[in-house]
């Protein structure tokens, strides 16, 4: 049986474990896209999906400092189970 999916606070060290796997995620490379600064200063923001040990996805994220209640998302990805199809 699979382990649930966790959703945790980033932390800027999370950047070691997301950079590597997202070109392979997005299928061609992306990863100059999400510089470490994003994760250096907007961890607080941000998410990470853990299922075990295993990084299962990812949200960076930031606040509007000129506009209230509004939020960027700079980066979205997630792993997905193979389907099933018997």
């Amino acid at each position: 049986m699979d382990q649930p999916i966790r959703l945790c606070p980033a932390h800027p060290a999370d950047y070691d474990r997301i950079a590597p796997v997202m070109d392979d995620w997005w299928g061609r490379p992306v990863h100059a896209a999400l510089p470490r600064l994003f994760l250096d200063h907007f961890f607080q923001t941000s998410l990470v999906a853990e299922q075990g040990d295993d990084l299962a996805g990812f949200l960076v994220g930031l606040l509007s400092p000129s506009t209230d209640r509004m939020v960027f998302r700079h980066s979205l990805a997630e792993t997905l189970p193979p389907l099933d199809r018997t």
